[in-house]
């Protein structure tokens, strides 16, 4: 507790001449304290907890600019990326090179996250709805696991899925020990544990899950993909 870097120091001393500050969720580890996402600069916005993975869903075009105009939105957003500087520290592509940040192009974990480690998505919400708005960005998990992900739904018209509907490109994934519930469905029904569905590339991608759907009068129900309309899928099971 004294300044000393060690695991139980709970300070931040930033850069040269910056204040200290507590760090954010106590003795986080995974919480990055100079406003830097893209530690990597491949203009990826990496994800270390659970929180970040569900802030995605207010930010499907992966800019790192939250779309939702709504106050509480803002908030979920930025909590659970508290601190950010300007553009996430995302990386200039080629198209964008001068000083400033970014542009940001999606997500990356940076480790194996588990949903039986937190009570706080004991159900999950897919991210991106064919309904609404998709996930149009990449996301990237780096040949990680996010494991024990359940998901219990309505399928009336609905995709289901860690993303429920993406045209971006989402790569590396594993889920094991998934366990995605429907009740119900129609022709516009589409469930799968990764994805609903999709029109982007989904490459090297697998899960181990228990998929099931009752009830309804149609629906498309996959272990990895529900549905898809275009891109490739290729390196996955």
């Amino acid at each position: 507790m004294d300044g000393s870097t060690g695991a139980d120091d709970p300070w931040h001393f930033g850069v040269a001449s910056a204040y200290p500050t507590l760090k954010f969720g106590g003795m986080d580890p995974y919480t990055q304290y100079d406003g830097d996402y893209d530690t990597d600069n491949d203009g990826l916005i990496e994800i270390w907890t659970l929180d970040r993975l569900n802030a995605v869903r207010w930010d499907l075009d992966g800019d790192a600019v939250q779309d939702s105009t709504t106050d509480a939105d803002w908030k979920n957003y930025n909590a659970a990326f508290h601190g950010a500087g300007a553009g996430m520290g995302c990386h200039d592509t080629a198209a964008d090179a001068d000083m400033d940040p970014g542009p940001c192009e999606g997500y990356e974990l940076a480790r194996d996250l588990d949903f039986a480690s937190s009570n706080a998505f004991p159900n999950w919400t897919p991210i991106g709805s064919a309904a609404a708005a998709a996930f149009s960005a990449d996301f990237d998990c780096n040949n990680h696991k996010i494991a024990n992900l359940k998901i219990a739904a309505n399928g009336a018209s609905a995709s289901i899925g860690l993303f429920g509907s993406a045209s971006g490109d989402v790569l590396k994934t594993g889920l094991p020990n998934a366990q995605v519930s429907v009740t119900g469905g129609d022709s516009n029904t589409h469930i799968g544990a990764l994805l609903g569905e999709k029109s982007g590339d989904a490459l090297g991608n697998w899960s181990t899950v228990t998929v099931t759907q009752t009830g309804g009068t149609g629906g498309d129900v996959g272990g990895l993909i529900g549905y898809s309309t275009a891109g490739r899928i290729g390196a996955s099971w």
